[in-house]
């Protein structure tokens, strides 16, 4: 059944439409995390801080005026995101940015960009052909022949 908002496609063989519900599923489900870990300002800040190398909880905990159980949670979101890994050296756990993470969302993003990017190139072309056909149709100012006229020669 066809929604409204949904995009409508020709129909495909069942194959095709289980990979294609798999992949939308999987790569969906990724980027609703991901966008969910990003959402919060704190966790923007502890990834800010992480871009400068690796840090602990505890480290990571630091500017922030929350305890070390809610930096946890924060991390634990960004680790299901795959923003973040952790790891344990001895009695510590450093965390540091992943790669990986970011490939989805970059990759959405890029989709978005060429997206748009198309979308103006599109609007280029109707604004060009607009002024073009509004050249076309303006009718050419005529100037009238003047003749010059002739003085009095009065005095």
């Amino acid at each position: 059944m066809y929604h409204a908002h949904q995009a409508f496609e020709p129909a495909a063989a069942p194959l095709d439409i289980i990979t294609k519900s798999l992949y939308n599923q999987l790569v969906m489900t990724s980027l609703d995390t991901a966008f969910f870990a990003l959402s919060d300002p704190t966790r923007r800040a502890i990834l800010a801080r992480l871009a400068t190398g690796d840090l602990t909880v505890m480290e990571l905990a630091e500017p922030f005026e929350m305890s070390q159980p809610a930096i946890s949670r924060h991390l634990r979101v960004l680790e299901e995101a795959k923003l973040i890994s952790r790891r344990t050296e001895g009695t510590t756990r450093p965390c540091r940015l992943e790669a990986d993470g970011m490939h989805g969302v970059e990759q959405w993003l890029a989709t978005m960009r060429d997206a748009l990017s198309r979308s103006f190139d599109r609007l280029d072309h109707v604004l060009a052909s607009m002024q073009a056909e509004t050249r076309r149709a303006k009718p050419a100012r005529h100037t009238r022949n003047k003749t010059p006229r002739k003085r009095s020669t009065r005095k």
